[in-house]
């Protein structure tokens, strides 16, 4: 799973690569705030995911020692 996570990590670099190499100067602060909006966005998804799940586990485990 973490080797599927680090390809598609290195697939999107290239992409961006790609992407910044065609944008014009004027063109590139845009980008950078998007692509730095959607990045913030994404890592707050997953944590607030993550977060769930461990208090769902954690609940699990008080349930359980009773």
């Amino acid at each position: 799973m973490m080797a599927d996570y680090q390809a598609s990590l290195a697939e999107s670099a290239e992409l961006l690569e790609d992407m910044a190499g065609k944008l014009k100067p004027s063109q590139m602060a845009a980008f950078v705030l998007s692509l730095s909006a959607t990045i913030s966005n994404e890592c707050n998804v997953r944590q607030k995911r993550v977060l769930k799940d461990l208090d769902k586990l954690t609940r699990e485990r008080e349930v359980s020692r009773g």
